[in-house]
């Protein structure tokens, strides 16, 4: 009985998980459509990634003392 018991738990949470992957795959195609129907925000959210990215490096050499 006690295996019984484990393997419909193990069932239950493979089956949990799977609704939650795909609502996230689900959340994540909804936001990749968004930015397929609106170039303009592609281009500037990648503006501003990169700029971020620029920031970090910039902190990663204060940090380390190079400037």
């Amino acid at each position: 009985m006690k295996k019984l018991q484990t393997l419909m738990l193990s069932m239950w949470s493979k089956l949990i998980q799977f609704f939650k992957d795909w609502h996230y795959f689900r959340v994540m195609n909804k936001g990749a459509k968004f930015f397929d129907k609106n170039p303009v925000v592609q281009g500037r959210f990648e503006e501003i990634e990169d700029w971020l990215e620029h920031i970090e490096d910039r902190l990663a050499d204060l940090e380390d003392g190079k400037e």
